[in-house]
């Protein structure tokens, strides 16, 4: 087992194939907030865990298949899963199942549930893009799309400023600022990626995964 990881209240403890760079996320995350004076709710740690370990499960089972078919399928039965459709497909494993429903349920509770399909629907068809195109402006591109959607996520999450401010007694046009800022420098960082490449299934290989682009 990697270790356990501390999101807010709870001790999430993730499977023993999780990549160990993304048991740093939460700590990061609580890190930059804090940075700019913004303090998440124990609530919001969990939920954006389960976005995190969502996207290093299905980053690293669609690594594993070599076939452009069958990555096709396994990305429309990712977004079937999050649906909460029927599905038989058994790349789908049950540890991914599990952190689909997780994170189908957490976008629920937010009300963002067709705009997180959308980014993922569209992140998925980035990530193929990115794994067979041999033009090195397209792949660059195409991570830094990558990036921004995935900030985009997050703040879907993290987009509760109102009651951010009446649980502090702030002005809410502080918190709201605040919340820009840290919107703007998520944005910053998406937009300078180093990207580490590589290779997979006859191209250059960089899917669904964060730790792919070095936040600077």
């Amino acid at each position: 087992m990697n270790g356990a990881v501390t999101t807010g209240d709870e001790l999430l403890v993730p499977g023993p194939a999780v990549r160990r760079e993304y048991l740093k996320l939460p700590g990061d995350l609580a890190h930059l907030t804090g940075s700019f004076g913004i303090t998440l709710p124990p609530q919001l740690h969990r939920h954006a865990a389960a976005l995190a370990f969502s996207i290093e499960c299905t980053d690293r089972l669609l690594d594993a298949i070599p076939q452009a078919q069958r990555r096709a399928r396994f990305s429309a039965d990712v977004v079937s899963c999050l649906r909460g459709e029927k599905f038989s497909n058994e790349d789908i494993t049950p540890e991914l199942a599990g952190w689909l429903a997780r994170l189908s349920e957490v976008a629920e509770r937010h009300g963002v549930s067709v705009r997180f399909r959308e980014i993922i629907r569209e992140l998925l068809s980035n990530s193929e893009e990115m794994r067979t195109t041999r033009n090195h402006a397209r792949f660059v591109d195409c991570a830094v799309r990558e990036g921004r959607w995935m900030v985009e996520l997050l703040l879907l999450l993290l987009a509760t400023s109102r009651l951010s401010a009446r649980r502090n007694r702030r002005p809410a046009d502080c918190v709201f600022s605040r919340a820009a800022a840290l919107r703007n420098a998520l944005a910053r960082c998406s937009s300078r990626p180093r990207i580490r490449s590589q290779r997979a299934a006859g191209g250059v290989g960089c899917s669904l995964a964060v730790h792919r682009i070095d936040l600077v």
